[in-house]
């Protein structure tokens, strides 16, 4: 067993023990998946930044496949834009080595992001390579009708939760909630 602690301002926060083998699995897998990753932005001259490696492939990918223009970091609420709609993009890799807390979930959407934003895009690696990857398209205003479609038991698992303080959503990955919302047309699968 590894034990692996986690530090934040030189204080530990957080102590796992980790199975060797799954480890040094899960470090190769995400070195190769880096080495790509970075090989694929240079490549294609895109802006990128290698602090959230698994981020900047999921734009990458996301924009690819929608033909969305990626911008820089400079834009707090959105990442690319296609013919004057902003699109802010997620991403999620849902492994089998339990990296990151609440591997299932995207990240926070917020009020300022609904109001400004017109797509969120959902990007999710299934297993442990980054080869099994689903990109999701979701109009900003159909967050607020995927919690009631939940709330009205129109998709049986919760993919949105309710209003968190400061005014933000949380997105979970649910497959069968996933395929729910597609089938009553508040998302669409792109990819």
């Amino acid at each position: 067993m590894a034990k692996i602690k986690i530090n934040e301002n030189d204080k530990v926060i957080e102590e796992k023990q980790y199975d060797s083998d799954l480890l040094n699995q899960y470090m190769n897998e995400y070195a190769k998946a880096e080495e790509t990753i970075i090989e694929y932005a240079y490549n294609k001259t895109e802006i990128f930044k290698a602090s959230n490696i698994v981020g900047e492939y999921a734009e990458l990918l996301a924009c690819e496949a929608l033909g969305l223009e990626k911008v820089g970091a400079s834009e707090p609420e959105f990442d690319a834009v296609l013919n004057g709609k902003k699109y802010q993009i997620k991403s999620r890799w849902y492994n089998t080595f339990g990296s990151g807390s609440g591997k299932n979930e995207f990240g926070s959407i917020t009020d300022g992001v609904i109001a400004n934003v017109d797509y969120v895009v959902l990007v999710v690696f299934l297993g442990n390579d980054f080869n099994n990857v689903r990109i999701y398209e979701l109009e900003t205003s159909n967050v607020f009708k995927l919690r009631e479609a939940y709330e009205q038991n129109a998709i049986t698992s919760c993919i949105v939760s309710k209003r968190q303080s400061g005014y933000k959503y949380k997105i979970y990955f649910n497959e069968e909630g996933f395929d729910q919302a597609i089938n009553l047309g508040l998302m669409r699968r792109v990819r």
